[in-house]
């Protein structure tokens, strides 16, 4: 789907790779138990949004942007919380990670969705 005035280019490539430098060389920990808490972020969460949208949503391109917005990674910065508050470092590393990847296959399975 391709809407005017949206951006081209490469910017999905440039985000992967500004992720994984800053993921690199950090410990992953508890990869199976991140794997369950990135899940129903990357696929429960935008089901439950599409639902709720299409009961009562605004429709067209606000409801499919609400909808891949709901279905986005975990955010790098939850990375910098637990450094600087020195809690679950490699863990929120691996989720970050995990959530990342996943983003990979789920965003694209949305669009096509939608």
């Amino acid at each position: 789907m391709e809407y005017p005035g949206a951006p081209r280019g490469h910017g999905g490539t440039e985000a992967l790779f500004s992720s994984g430098a800053f993921l690199y060389g950090r410990p992953h920990r508890r990869v199976l138990r991140a794997a369950g808490l990135a899940s129903p972020r990357l696929g429960l969460l935008p089901t439950v949004t599409l639902g709720i949208a299409w009961l009562l949503g605004p429709g067209g391109l606000a409801q499919e942007v609400v909808i891949l917005m709901n279905g986005t990674p975990v955010a790098v910065n939850l990375i910098v919380l637990s450094v600087r508050c020195q809690l679950f470092e490699g863990y929120v590393a691996t989720l970050v990670l995990i959530s990342t990847l996943g983003t990979i296959l789920t965003m694209n399975l949305w669009v096509v969705i939608l």
